[in-house]
């Protein structure tokens, strides 16, 4: 096993907060069985539909998906959308990352 792989969970995902979007922190996952179910213990969450040039539309389900797989209390909530398409989307978002921080 690496050397980073052994840092203490908290460290860890103290790392996977600082990445620029929740998409880095996602893609960590296949990294090794040890990373694997960490994205989803993040407290900190940024999406950004302009992030490396994805439509909105795939950008979208990864959100969806993304946060209902999140499994812990979201600290921090960001979203940077740029389409107009997308704002209607972040109250639902919002209200998922609310439900899934109050265990409902």
């Amino acid at each position: 096993m690496d050397r980073i792989s052994q840092l203490p969970d908290a460290l860890l995902l103290r790392i996977l907060s600082l990445l620029p979007a929740a998409k880095d922190a996602v893609s960590t996952m296949v990294l090794s069985k040890r990373w694997q179910p960490l994205w989803k213990l993040v407290p900190r969450l940024v999406y950004d539909d302009s992030y490396q040039n994805q439509d909105h539309g795939k950008f979208s389900r990864f959100v969806d998906r993304s946060l209902i797989l999140h499994e812990a209390p979201v600290e921090t909530l960001h979203f940077k959308v740029i389409h107009k398409s997308g704002v209607a989307d972040v109250g639902v978002w919002t209200s998922i990352a609310l439900n899934a921080a109050c265990g409902a």
